[in-house]
């Protein structure tokens, strides 16, 4: 079977709206796939995407698009690092948003840096969730942020 993500995650791979993936589709510059994915969604060739998704220097491999296509929370963590070093932020933090829904401590650590300068108070949020799923590096920052011993929080090494 012939690896495809969906329009969804190609549309904030490349920054092109899904309208956009639409009329590509329609001229042949892109491939969907038969089907549609477990969640119902139309499915886009990969192969035929790569051309739109060489965003940076660092080459990103299928396995990992495909699973943070199909939700794997790691994967989207690393996804969004990636499209963070792209320049791609907005999509960057929904790909950590997704992850963080799911639990992740890194991705909520990773949206906690995002708002540091926009919401403090977000962002202070995002770290306190970190901190509570057990991600040692939201726990130190937290601590870093709070008087000695207030909290009963000790930074995991």
């Amino acid at each position: 079977m012939e690896a495809g993500i969906s329009l969804e995650l190609a549309e904030l791979l490349s920054g092109h709206s899904q309208r956009t993936w639409w009329r590509r589709l329609a001229r042949g510059q892109a491939r969907r796939l038969p089907g549609t994915d477990a969640r119902g969604r139309t499915r886009l060739s990969l192969q035929s995407l790569w051309p739109w998704l060489a965003l940076s220097d660092e080459p990103l491999e299928a396995a990992l698009l495909l699973a943070a296509d199909q939700g794997q929370a790691q994967a989207q963590v690393e996804v969004g690092q990636w499209l963070l070093l792209a320049g791609r932020t907005p999509a960057a933090r929904a790909l950590w948003e997704a992850a963080a829904a799911q639990g992740h401590g890194a991705a909520m650590q990773l949206l906690a840096m995002h708002y540091a300068r926009l919401q403090p108070c977000r962002a202070v949020m995002w770290l306190a969730r970190a901190a509570e799923a057990g991600d040692p590096i939201g726990q130190a920052q937290l601590c870093a942020l709070l008087p000695k011993g207030s909290i009963g929080i000790t930074p995991q090494n």
